[in-house]
């Protein structure tokens, strides 16, 4: 016996020891992919529609009536 038959012949015997997979196991891998896919989609979509939200909430909460929108920039170099 060479190498490679005392290799193949070990690698049998350990193979023979194994049971099987329960039918339907890749099925079932498969769906939970596609779960934990769809929760990912789903939080991401939350998320954005949240900051979309907020960054249009925000400065319309802030105005008050008859204020101009923007103040006038300060001057930056003093008088001349």
């Amino acid at each position: 016996m060479n190498v490679e038959e005392l290799v193949r012949d070990s690698l049998r015997e350990q193979a023979a020891g194994i049971t099987p997979p329960p039918p339907g196991l890749a099925g079932r891998i498969l769906a939970e992919r596609r779960r934990r896919r769809a929760r990912t989609l789903a939080a991401a979509a939350a998320t954005t529609a949240l900051v979309v939200a907020a960054a249009v909430g925000v400065p319309a909460s802030t105005r008050t009536e008859g204020a101009p929108s923007r103040r006038p920039a300060p001057y930056a170099c003093g008088p001349t």
